[in-house]
C-alpha cells in the first residue's frame, strides 16, 4: 500500500477517533473514582470528629494523673541529683589531673608524628610531581604526532578533491560542473571543519 496524503489522513482520522473514545472512557472512569473519593472523604471527616472528641476526653482524664506523678517524681529526682552532684564533683576533680597529664603526653606524641609525616609527604609530593611531569611530556608528544597525522590526512583529502574537480570538469558539461562544484565546495567545507 502506497502512503500518500489521503491515506495518511485516513489513518490519522481513524487513530483520532479511537483516541477520543479511549479518552471519553477514561474521563468517565475518572469521574466515578473522584465521586467515590469525595464520598469517602465525608465519612472520614465524621470519623475524625468522633475520634477527636474521644481523645480529648481521654487526654483530660490522664492529665491529672500525670501531673501528680510528675510532681512526686520531681521531688525524688531533685534528691538524687543533689546526691549525685557531690559524687560527680569529686570524680571530676580526681580525673582532671590524670586527663591533663594524658593530654600533655598525647600532644608531644602528635607533634612528633606530624613532623615525621611532613617529611614523608614532602618526599611523596616531589616524587609525584616528577612522575606527572614525565606523563605530561609523553602525552604532549602523542598529541603532537596525532595532530600532524590529521594535518597530513587533511592535505591529502584536499589534493584528492582538487583532482576529482579537475577530472569532473573534463568529463561533464558546464551545467553539471556547476552542480558538482557546489557539492565539492560543501565537501571542502566539511574537511576544513575537521
Amino acid at each position: 500500500m502506497e502512503l500518500n496524503e489521503q491515506t495518511l489522513q485516513q489513518i490519522l482520522k481513524k487513530d483520532h477517533e479511537e483516541y477520543r473514545r479511549e479518552l471519553g472512557a477514561f474521563a468517565e472512569d475518572l469521574g466515578s473514582k473522584i465521586q467515590a473519593v469525595a464520598e469517602g472523604h465525608a465519612v472520614l471527616r465524621q470519623e475524625i470528629a468522633e475520634s477527636h472528641n474521644t481523645l480529648r476526653q481521654e487526654i483530660a482524664s490522664t492529665q491529672d494523673g500525670l501531673r501528680q506523678e510528675i510532681a512526686s517524681t520531681q521531688d525524688g529526682l531533685r534528691q538524687e541529683i543533689a546526691a549525685s552532684q557531690d559524687t560527680l564533683r569529686q570524680e571530676i576533680a580526681a580525673s582532671q589531673d590524670t586527663l591533663r597529664q594524658e593530654i600533655a603526653e598525647s600532644h608531644n606524641t602528635l607533634r612528633q608524628e606530624i613532623a615525621d609525616g611532613q617529611v614523608g609527604l614532602r618526599q611523596e609530593i616531589a616524587d609525584g610531581q616528577d612522575g606527572l611531569r614525565k606523563e605530561m611530556s609523553s602525552g604532549f608528544q602523542e598529541v603532537k604526532l596525532e595532530m600532524e597525522q590529521i594535518r597530513l590526512e587533511t592535505e591529502l583529502m584536499r589534493s584528492e578533491i582538487s583532482i576529482i574537480r579537475s577530472d569532473l570538469k573534463q568529463k561533464v558539461g558546464r551545467d553539471e560542473v556547476a552542480v558538482l562544484e557546489a557539492r565539492v565546495a560543501k565537501l571542502e567545507q566539511v574537511v576544513r571543519e575537521i
